[in-house]
């Protein structure tokens, strides 16, 4: 198997592509993932499947969507980093995991990326800390999305999970999980959806409450549980 990146498009369709050409001369089928991309520091979700038939090439990209690092307010992409997952067609127990690939642009190797951390501090504990960021009820399909900062020098990978969460003191399931490699940032959103908060008859949000627990991420052992954390709005 031999990948070979050609370019790094900032105007693609959804956002920046990463151009590679994949070489497949395994004699199995296979498809090409990307897991726990890194750009300038920050986890970014990575839109990528590549399936290369035994004996082909295939010119594919790797895409960030641009909404994903005005988030994280990246304007100027250093380095990108991450493994490749390769799964093999035929049997799924054969597929592995890369190591680390780092790919550096001509970006000046001086460059620091900035990382806003003003917001409400909500978990300082262990090398992680959480910022709460806004309260985003803007969009059309969801009821709201709770916009978090986090901040990972613990020195080891974390999966953060939410438990006990309520919204105006009703029990309610939101969507969270987010990976952080240690070292590095990631914005995310903890999701509410609007079926949810309308079969309960939730219209305002003004309060939400919620525990986090990070664990590791190679050999899932509980890091910490927080407390129960209360957040108001007016």
């Amino acid at each position: 198997l031999k990948i070979t990146v050609k370019s790094l498009d900032c105007d693609g369709w959804m956002g920046v592509e990463l151009k590679y050409l994949a070489e497949n001369e395994s004699g199995k089928p296979i498809m090409l993932q990307a897991a726990d991309l890194v750009v300038n520091g920050f986890m970014v979700d990575p839109i990528m499947s590549t399936e290369l038939p035994s004996g082909e090439s295939v010119d594919s990209a790797l895409t960030i969507m641009a909404e994903d690092l005005e988030a994280a307010g990246i304007e100027t992409i250093q380095y990108l980093e991450f493994n490749l997952r390769v799964i093999d067609s035929n049997d799924w127990s054969k597929s592995f995991n890369t190591d680390r690939i780092r790919i550096e642009t001509n970006a000046d190797p001086a460059y620091t990326q900035k990382v806003d951390e003003s917001g409400t501090l909500l978990v300082e504990q262990g090398g992680v800390r959480i910022i709460m960021k806004e309260l985003d009820t803007r969009s059309s399909y969801i009821a709201a999305e709770l916009i978090v900062l986090i901040e990972n020098n613990s020195g080891r990978d974390i999966s953060l999970t939410v438990r006990d969460v309520s919204v105006n003191g009703i029990m309610v399931s939101p969507i969270f999980y987010v990976d952080v490699l240690s070292g590095t940032n990631a914005f995310t959103e903890l999701i509410f959806l609007e079926e949810e908060l309308k079969s309960n008859d939730i219209v305002d949000i003004k309060e939400i409450e919620l525990s986090f627990d990070a664990i590791d991420k190679n050999d899932w052992h509980t890091i910490f549980e927080t407390e129960a954390i209360k957040i108001t709005f007016d």
